[in-house]
């Protein structure tokens, strides 16, 4: 796309990469008995970043939320087929309220936040936009923390400090520091 990796977007990606290790830490004990798991973490955050840029070099003009529709209809089937084949049936079924509380979060928010993941890829730089969501665990340590009342661990914070570090040196010109 013409963009080029600079060394401010260089050092971008490395603050997002602590960020992001630094959430891991806490789970490689899970990571070493179950690699399969952190294989297919690892695979979908390659998928991700594919998608990006295939997004990005789509022209698709006002198809954000009928594609999202679209991405839900066509990965439901398989992801349903899969929890049968591990899970088998279930033996008792959520409450409505549990249920619509799913329905409501599979389609107002993803909606929503995918909507604006395909203006924010299109009006960024690939770069950029592939960077930015490393905020999203952020969201949720941040609702934890506010919703739930939930303990701030030391490397949680290191993640949040490591996040804005790396969305403020690829976000901001190097001019306006």
């Amino acid at each position: 796309f013409g963009q080029k990796l600079t060394g401010r977007l260089l050092a971008a990606i490395a603050a997002g990469a602590a960020a992001v290790a630094a959430l891991m830490i806490p789970n490689f004990a899970s990571y070493a008995s179950a690699p399969a798991g952190l294989f297919w973490g690892l695979f979908a955050g390659f998928c991700w970043a594919v998608g990006t840029f295939i997004v990005k070099r789509t022209t698709w003009p006002g198809m954000g939320l009928s594609l999202t529709f679209w991405q839900v209809v066509l990965s439901f089937p398989p992801i349903a087929v899969g929890a049968f084949v591990i899970d088998g049936l279930p033996t008792h079924w959520p409450s409505a309220k549990a249920l619509a509380a799913t329905l409501y979060t599979g389609m107002i928010p993803m909606a929503l936040g995918t909507a604006t993941w395909f203006a924010l890829v299109k009006l960024l730089p690939a770069q950029v936009a592939a960077l930015s969501s490393i905020a999203i665990p952020i969201v949720a340590i941040v609702s934890g923390i506010l919703i739930l009342h939930e303990p701030l661990s030391a490397l949680q914070a290191v993640a949040i400090a490591s996040t804005v570090i790396s969305l403020w040196l690829a976000l901001v010109p190097a001019g306006q520091r």
